[in-house]
């Protein structure tokens, strides 16, 4: 059979095509050109066209005037992955040639292509690096991408003439940094919308330090949960495993980064099976905007967050494996002070939704780590995940649904509570709603109080839990006063000299209202941790007693009376009967006495838990007097009952 009929075979199917390599003998370059063209008009993926041509590469080991003839068929070739092919088989000083040949047919001096049996003269030349880098690495516009194509970032000191061709050819974008500053200014920049992998080689990496090395994978890591990090390990001073756990802390991964994430290669430069890796990691942040509905006030780059991150939860979550996403519905959900996001999202016709908190990326991470940190091991329900792209942050958390109906969130207890206020205003019953929730509230503590007890070992975080007075300072600085006396001040500072003896020991929530607890019939569940870490054992308990009192209780008297109601209640010697019965005439309503009933168990859940520490009650009483202070410039709470309970805490 001659060389057409066995390069026929070749491109043929996979029982030919095995048959046809078997017969391939060393020598036979007239059988590789012929093969190379065939694929080169067939119908096979880049993929196999691309294997196919590299197994009956190897089979003939052509000679050095083989291998010209074989750089002659580069212009004639339509697929750029074969074009590159080409490119990287042959030795430095052929493909210098090509690289200095003339523009292809069509384009004015161009010679004509060399055709199968012609022969050309090469002169061999030394390869040198600088004859190589001095040409154009696109020779026409097949190669060339579009600015918004996905990017492939390497970090090399060598350029590798056969990679960027490789990567060019199946549409990638390329951008090589020689420097940790340069690629940490490209960073800063937050530039990244189309980054898809990063491709770290040895002779960037081999002049670090083991320090440093894992500083720039943290940073790289950290960047994109979406971007393919592949790392040449022959430059690497760190183990495999070390490079495992900065990457899973970088991204706040609670499993190891798997293989479409992270990879090892012993050689420079990229292979086809790695340009499939590629498209798989830029299809995740090519998600079009059109046909996705999400707030006018969702930057590109939070849109596109929003939509891959989507995507992957529900992959991980097994759900829907070719899950593609067509719409996006979102309800925006209350907000605090922070500046995030938080989306109550159904992605296309989905019933069950999820909810998503989107911020700047800082932001999220510190979020998503105090929880992985201190309340992971406890809380199984919310189970985020925690993704990153750019400048933005997203956590996405399965939605814990109303009771008996899984479409909507639970409410909230703030929501319930008021839920129950007007359903007494307007005549109806309200024991059956004050039963369940006292119930919930019941759960509420009992998980407040196994986290509170938990001593925190950890020194390094910031303490967010505890009240600060920085806004009342400030203010009183300024020349506002709240009207208070000397006794007031002092025993302000006092509570703040009680406060710090004790300030990180335990265990926190952080954000500890009505709006983070969630009501499910008679079961609570708590959201948001934002500010979860170290504070002191009486911050979480005597802040959602306050939520609860400051909120929701409506005062049927004068402020004496509201006075006397909360040094009572304030008081553990003094049981529930007892204030009910005393101060009748200011609670005034079954609501009001349902809200004392909460704050009282609130109180007592405090003791307890402070008695795990070995404190007394001064610490219940002054964490809660600053708490009080903290509450004065607040919008949502009643300032009256706020200066009744500072005065009667002081």
């Amino acid at each position: 059979m001659n060389a057409a009929g066995i390069a026929a075979l070749l491109a043929g199917d996979q029982k030919e095509y095995e048959s046809a390599l078997s017969a391939i003998r060393k020598g036979d370059g007239a059988v590789l050109v012929e093969t190379l063209e065939r694929l080169d008009r067939g119908d096979l993926t880049n993929t196999e066209c691309e294997r196919r041509f590299e197994a009956v590469l190897a089979r003939s080991e052509p000679s050095e005037e083989e291998q010209a003839r074989l750089g002659a068929a580069v212009a004639r070739l339509n697929r750029s992955v074969l074009r590159n092919a080409v490119i990287q088989a042959l030795p430095a000083h052929l493909r210098a040639g090509i690289y200095r040949s003339k523009p292809p047919d069509g384009v004015a001096g161009a010679k004509p292509a060399m055709r199968a049996g012609e022969s050309i003269d090469v002169k061999p030349a030394e390869p040198t690096r600088e004859s190589v880098e001095a040409v154009p690495i696109v020779t026409d516009e097949q190669l060339a991408t579009p600015q918004d194509a996905p990017q492939v970032v390497i970090l090399s000191r060598d350029a590798d003439v056969a990679t960027a061709n490789r990567l060019s050819g199946a549409g990638f974008g390329r951008q090589r940094y020689e420097t940790v500053a340069e690629i940490n200014q490209v960073l800063d920049a937050g530039d990244v919308q189309h980054i898809c992998a990063f491709l770290i080689e040895a002779s960037f990496i081999d002049g670090l330090t083991a320090v440093e090395q894992l500083t720039l994978l943290e940073r790289l890591a950290s960047y994109s949960s979406f971007a393919f990090i592949r790392i040449q390990e022959d430059g690497l001073k760190i183990g495999k495993a070390a490079v495992i756990a900065a990457i899973r802390r970088a991204r706040c991964l609670t499993h190891e980064p798997g293989t479409m994430e992270v990879s090892f290669r012993e050689q420079a430069g990229i292979r086809a099976a790695e340009i499939e890796e590629l498209k798989a990691a830029s299809s995740e942040i090519a998600v079009p905007a059109t046909g996705l509905f999400a707030p006018g006030e969702l930057s590109e780059n939070e849109l596109v967050l929003l939509a891959a991150g989507l995507t992957r939860h529900i992959r991980a979550r097994g759900l829907r494996r070719d899950v593609r996403l067509k719409i996006i519905r979102t309800r925006q959900l209350h907000g605090g002070l922070t500046g995030a996001k938080v989306l109550l999202v159904r992605l296309n016709d989905d019933t069950y939704p999820v909810v998503v908190k989107i911020a700047e990326r800082a932001f999220i991470a510190d979020e998503s780590k105090r929880f992985m940190t201190f309340i992971a091991a406890d809380d199984r329900e919310l189970r985020p995940d925690i993704y990153f792209h750019g400048p933005a942050g997203l956590i996405v958390f399965d939605v814990i649904s109303e009771h008996n109906d899984d479409r909507n969130p639970a409410p909230t207890l703030e929501k319930r509570l008021h839920e129950l206020w007007y359903r007494e205003i307007g005549g109806g019953d309200p024991t059956p709603l004050a039963s369940e929730l006292r119930a919930a509230f019941e759960s509420a503590l009992a998980k407040f109080a196994r986290l509170n007890k938990r001593r925190c070992g950890e020194n390094d975080t910031v303490c967010k839990a505890n009240p600060y007075l920085n806004t009342i300072e400030k203010m009183e600085g300024a020349g506002f006063s709240w009207g208070f006396g000397e006794d007031q001040v002092r025993a302000r500072r006092k509570a703040t000299d009680t406060l710090k003896t004790t300030a990180g020991a335990a265990t926190c929530h952080g954000d500890s209202h009505g709006r983070n607890v969630l009501v499910r019939g008679d079961q609570a569940h708590l959201i948001d941790y934002e500010y979860s870490g170290p504070g002191h054992p009486a911050a979480d308990l005597t802040r959602l007693e306050l939520s609860v009192f400051l909120t929701h209780f409506r005062a049927f008297g004068s402020e004496a009376g509201v006075i006397a109601l909360q040094c009572d209640m304030s008081a553990w010697e003094n049981d529930i009967d007892a204030i009910l019965g005393r101060h009748a005439g200011v609670i005034g309503s079954r609501s009001n006495e349902l809200v004392v009933r909460l704050c009282i168990r609130a109180r007592d859940a405090a003791k307890e838990v402070l008695a795990s520490y070995g404190l007394g009650y001064e610490h219940y009483r002054d964490v809660k007097l600053l708490f009080c202070w903290q509450s004065l410039p607040g919008a949502s709470v009643q300032h009256g009952l706020v200066r009744a309970t500072i005065l009667a805490l002081s």
